[in-house]
């Protein structure tokens, strides 16, 4: 969710960049519904850039499109404030 001033950790990344990661992080046996230590899923990421092809690919795999992050606040939530 979001990056660093570091170009390697995704501030120049695309939504298609996204789901080659996606793709490579599932074949080295990744969860699609991992979550962070704030509760966000790569769902909630991808909600929030507005990146459908990303969000497509999650729920290809299986991700859900209701996680609950430790706010109580769904991707769609994420979503309805991306700018």
């Amino acid at each position: 969710m979001g990056q660093s001033f570091n170009p390697t950790r995704g501030r120049y990344k695309t939504d298609d960049d996204a789901v080659a990661c996606l793709k490579l992080l599932k074949s080295a046996g990744a969860k699609v519904d991992g979550k962070n230590a704030q509760g966000l899923t790569a769902m909630h990421s991808a909600a929030s850039l507005g990146w459908d092809h990303t969000v497509a690919a999650l729920v290809a795999d299986g991700a859900s499109l209701e996680p609950l992050d430790n706010q109580g606040l769904a991707p769609i939530d994420y979503a309805a404030h991306a700018k």
